[in-house]
C-alpha cells in the first residue's frame, strides 16, 4: 500500500527527530583527561601530568574522584538531601575525612564566577575523541579577570546536573574538550597560574548506583576543624600527611575581596624578649652548627621550604638586605628539606643565607607551622622581632636589624 506524500513526510521527519533527539542522563559516570601544564617545586622547569577525574552522578549524590598526586587519591561525595560534602583524602598510608567541604562542583573551574558568563555559540564543527562536536566559545571572570574558554562541544549529549553545580550546565551540549587558566585563591607550593586542559574520557549511564561510601570509610580520622582541614590538604599535597601541631599565638589574615577571599590563620610560636631555644643541626656543606655559633653577633633566621611560594617571593629582598649587612650579622635559613632537595633547589634559585638542612627536629622544637617566619635575636640570643608571612618592605627588615644594635 502506497503511503499519502504528507504521510510519508510525517513519518520522515518523526524519525529524523528521534535520531537527533539529545540525550539527557540523570544518573551516570563522566569522566575527563585533565592535563595541567606547571611549574616544579624544586627544579623551577615545566611539568605536564595528567590524570583521570571522574563524578559518578545521581539526583541524590555526586562522588567525585580524582588523583591529587602520585598515591594522594581524593574522593569528594556530596549528599543532596543533608546538604553537605565530604573529602576523603588518603595516600595508602594516612586516611583523613574532611567533614562538610562546600565543593559540590564538577569540573571544578576554581573563581570563576558562573553569574558573570556568557556562551557564543559558532557554526565550527569537529570529531575530537570520536564524538561529534560544535565550538562555542563562554566569557568568564574570576577574581575579576575575564576570559574566554574555548569548548567543543557535542550536542548530542547533556548531563542533568540534578543537586550538584555542573559550571556548563547552561551549554548546549556535553564539553569534550575545552581549556582554562587557574586562578588560586592562595598559591601553594610555588605553583605558577597554569593552563589546564579537559578531554572528555567518557560518559556512561547508570542505574540504582550506591554513590555515598568509600572503601574502607571506618579507616578515616573524620577533622572538623577548619585549619585542620587546610593544614592536612597542604601536607598531603607536599608528600606527608602527618599534620604540624599549631602552637603560639594565631594570626588572621584575609586575603582577596569579595566571594574570591580566604581567611588564612597563621601561628607565632615566638615570645619578643625570651632568649631563642638552644638547637644542634648540619649545614648545607654537613658542618655542624648550633645556636652557640650566634653568641655575640646579632642574628637572622628564616623558616622556610622549597615548595613554599611566599618563601621564594620574599629571596631576592632577604638577599639584599644580607649583603648590606654582610659581616656583621649572621643570616640563617632553617628547612626541613633534605641536602638533595636544597642542592636542586639552588641550582635554580639564590638563597644567599647560612642553609641549615634536615632541620625538622629543630622546627618542631621550635614549634614553626606557618611558612615563611622569620626571627631576629640580638647578640645574646634574645629574640628582638618575628615576622610570620614573607616581607614585602626592605625598610621593614633593615629597620629591625637596625634596632638590634639599641
Amino acid at each position: 500500500m502506497k503511503l499519502p506524500y504528507y504521510t510519508a513526510c510525517l513519518i520522515l521527519l518523526f524519525f529524523c527527530v528521534q535520531l537527533s533527539a539529545q540525550k539527557i542522563i540523570k544518573e551516570g559516570v563522566l569522566s575527563y583527561y585533565e592535563t595541567r601544564a606547571t611549574v616544579g617545586r624544586t627544579s623551577g622547569k615545566p611539568v605536564i601530568r595528567t590524570t583521570l577525574q571522574t563524578a559518578s552522578f545521581s539526583p541524590n549524590v555526586l562522588k567525585l574522584h580524582t588523583e591529587l598526586r602520585k598515591n594522594v587519591v581524593n574522593t569528594t561525595i556530596t549528599t543532596c538531601g543533608e546538604a553537605k560534602s565530604t573529602s576523603f583524602l588518603s595516600n595508602g598510608k594516612d586516611y583523613y575525612a574532611l567533614a562538610d567541604v562546600k565543593n559540590s562542583q564538577f569540573v571544578n573551574m576554581g573563581n570563576y564566577s558562573l553569574e558573570q558568563s556568557t556562551i557564543a555559540y559558532s557554526e565550527e564543527t569537529a570529531v575530537i575523541a570520536n564524538y561529534n562536536c560544535k565550538k562555542a566559545v563562554m566569557t568568564a571572570y574570576a577574581d575579576g579577570q575575564k576570559e574566554e574558554i574555548d569548548i567543543w562541544y557535542t550536542p548530542d549529549v547533556q548531563i542533568d546536573p540534578g543537586c550538584f553545580s555542573f559550571f556548563f550546565q547552561q551549554l548546549k551540549g556535553l564539553p569534550v574538550s575545552f581549556v582554562f587558566k587557574e586562578h588560586p585563591k592562595v598559591s601553594i607550593g610555588g605553583i605558577a597560574a597554569a593552563n589546564i586542559e579537559y578531554l572528555l574520557a567518557g560518559i556512561k549511564e547508570t542505574s540504582g548506583a550506591k554513590l555515598d561510601t568509600v572503601a574502607d570509610e571506618q579507616k578515616y580520622v573524620v577533622v572538623n576543624d577548619e585549619n585542620e582541614k587546610r593544614n592536612i590538604a597542604i601536607q598531603m599535597l607536599l608528600g606527608s600527611a602527618t599534620p604540624v601541631t599549631h602552637t603560639g599565638t594565631a594570626i588572621t589574615e584575609t586575603l582577596g575581596t569579595g566571594s574570591t577571599s580566604i581567611t588564612v590563620t597563621r601561628y607565632n610560636p615566638f615570645t619578643v624578649g625570651n632568649t631563642l631555644p638552644s638547637f644542634e643541626g648540619n649545614t648545607l656543606t654537613h658542618t655542624a652548627f648550633s645556636a652557640d655559633s650566634l653568641q655575640g653577633k646579632p642574628a637572622v633566621l628564616n623558616f622556610w621550604f622549597t615548595g613554599c611560594g611566599p618563601c621564594i617571593k620574599e629571596m631576592p629582598l632577604l638577599n639584599r638586605v644580607a649583603a648590606q649587612y654582610a659581616g656583621s650579622v649572621a643570616f640563617v635559613a632553617i628547612t626541613r628539606d633534605e641536602a638533595a632537595t636544597v642542592t636542586d633547589f639552588l641550582k635554580t634559585h639564590v638563597f644567599s643565607f647560612t642553609q641549615l638542612v634536615g632541620a625538622k627536629a629543630i622546627i618542631d622544637k621550635m614549634g614553626v607551622s606557618s611558612y615563611p617566619t622569620t626571627v631576629l635575636t640580638d647578640a645574646k640570643g634574645i629574640i628582638r622581632f618575628v615576622k610570620v608571612g614573607g616581607f614585602t618592605d626592605e625598610a621593614e627588615l633593615t629597620k629591625a636589624i637596625d634596632a638590634l644594635a639599641h
